[in-house]
């Protein structure tokens, strides 16, 4: 990427609606650094600290799992590869996965115990990830305009079509390590029956800032963008500050 490609990649994000979760008492922005040092140290070829950094991340968001594919195809794909370095860096996310599972069974005498409390407190149990995406159109286009149908509806259809569609451009544009974490983190995030906060988590996708970095040269899309996502900046972080629902 260029310095400008760069510089539009990070402004994107810090004016995305949902940016505001990056200074809450929320895991995004301990996860955006952990993923940064995970690929930056990867490309870097300094695979124990890439693991370090990917177990961490682990056990901060589940999206840190869908660093290990996407940093083994980086590992693949590397010119010096060793068995050693696969090693060095896929054992702290094993020792961070064993512990995350332990304490799991050791307060609820279940390792999988998270899965329970999904289920029961949020509705969200494992979907196929296309079912669930013509489901929440369907929520959208069948719905009164409301507060539901605008927050559960077409908040999160848009947000899920916005991943997909970049999908194409994130294989042609981005390294293929990059490429499948977007892929995989797009098929996550609707991967689930009941979709919820998707918005929020596209910030736990840096994939698709760097594709609009790389894309979005025209100086009045460049505009539209921007005059779109800091309105609904303002926007999600007032009605935040005010405890209501902002993904």
């Amino acid at each position: 990427m260029t310095s400008t490609e760069s510089f539009r990649s990070i402004w994107f994000l810090m004016i995305f609606p949902t940016a505001l979760f990056l200074s809450a008492p929320y895991s995004e922005s301990t996860y955006l650094l952990l993923w940064s040092i995970a690929f930056l140290t990867a490309f870097q070829r300094k695979w124990f600290i890439a693991g370090i950094a990917t177990g961490l991340a682990v056990i901060t968001r589940n999206f840190g799992i869908l660093i290990v594919p996407a940093l083994l195809i980086e590992w693949y794909l590397s010119k010096k590869r060793g068995e050693i370095d696969l090693f060095l860096f896929i054992y702290p996310t094993l020792i961070t996965i064993t512990f995350y599972l332990f304490i799991n069974y050791y307060i609820y005498n279940n390792p999988f115990e998270f899965t329970k409390v999904l289920h029961d407190h949020w509705q969200k149990t494992f979907s196929f990830p296309l079912s669930s995406f013509i489901n929440t159109w369907k929520i959208s286009l069948n719905s009164q305009l409301n507060d539901y149908s605008l927050t559960v509806g077409w908040s999160e259809a848009l947000a899920m079509t916005l991943s997909y569609a970049l999908i194409p451009l994130a294989y042609k544009k981005l390294p293929k390590s990059l490429f499948v974490y977007h892929l995989l983190a797009t098929l996550l995030i609707s991967s689930t029956s009941f979709i919820l906060s998707s918005p929020r988590y596209l910030i736990s996708i840096p994939t698709l800032f760097f594709v609009l970095g790389k894309t979005v040269k025209n100086r009045v899309l460049l505009k539209s963008v921007e005059f779109i996502s800091i309105g609904l900046l303002f926007l999600l972080t007032y009605l935040y500050t005010r405890g209501q629902w902002a993904f």
